[in-house]
């Protein structure tokens, strides 16, 4: 027997929804840090997302560095992912 899930999003939770005539794009931030300390921000997309258990919703935002600045108010330090947000990475 197989079984089928049917995934229902709001307008909300799709990146990439036109919010004031910009494009946004999701943001989730580790909850679990590097080893250098960090905690890495990534798209939704990103290959690297962390699972569920160990990422938090930042928010939407139409570019990294507002994703960053909010995730700063999560943790102290954190750093944007090589892969989905290279123009925040840092390390």
């Amino acid at each position: 027997m197989t079984r089928t899930a049917t995934l229902v999003l709001s307008a909300q939770d799709v990146p990439g929804i036109l919010e004031r005539g910009v494009a946004m794009e999701l943001y989730y931030v580790s909850v679990n840090a590097q080893k250098t300390g960090e905690h890495e921000v990534h798209t939704w997309l990103c290959a690297s997302m962390p699972n569920v258990s160990n990422r938090l919703l930042v928010g939407s935002f139409d570019n990294c560095k507002d994703a960053l600045k909010a995730a700063k108010k999560i943790y102290a330090q954190v750093d944007g992912c090589a892969r989905c947000c290279p123009e925040c990475n840092k390390r």
